[in-house]
């Protein structure tokens, strides 16, 4: 009986002390407790203009969602971007296209900081006579 009884209070003294925090335990305050934030949503990537036909024309790249720091990377084409492959929790970065004539298309891929992280893309056209 009475070692059924102390089962029971030590059960019960352990769930207590126990904190869930993401993905890790701690308990009473010892371990660690830094897994990262949940996403508020799904990641999405955006582009405004989604077409250049301006040699060094601009387009700015919003990411909305997600776990912040964010990276961006110009993926394929030419042209630039700014903060290129740096971990930022700023939201958006700016794609310069080519000082050359052409047809071609600009991909930029963002990802987050989730575990595993969340990949995006947004496709730039560019015609420039």
């Amino acid at each position: 009986m009475m070692t059924q009884l102390f089962k029971s209070i030590l059960v019960g003294l352990t769930v207590l002390f126990l904190a869930s925090c993401g993905q890790s335990v701690c308990v009473m305050g010892i371990g660690q407790c830094d897994a990262p934030d949940k996403p508020t949503s799904a990641l999405t990537l955006t582009a405004n203009p989604t077409s250049l036909s301006v040699k060094g024309g601009t387009s700015t790249i919003t990411v909305s969602g997600g776990t912040s720091p964010f990276t961006f990377h110009l993926y394929t084409g030419s042209g630039g971007i700014s903060n290129d492959n740096v971990a930022s929790s700023s939201l958006t970065t700016t794609y310069t296209a080519p000082q050359v004539s052409g047809k071609s298309t600009a991909t930029i891929q963002v990802h987050d900081s989730s575990s595993p992280p969340e990949f995006k893309a947004v496709n730039i056209s560019i015609d420039i006579p």
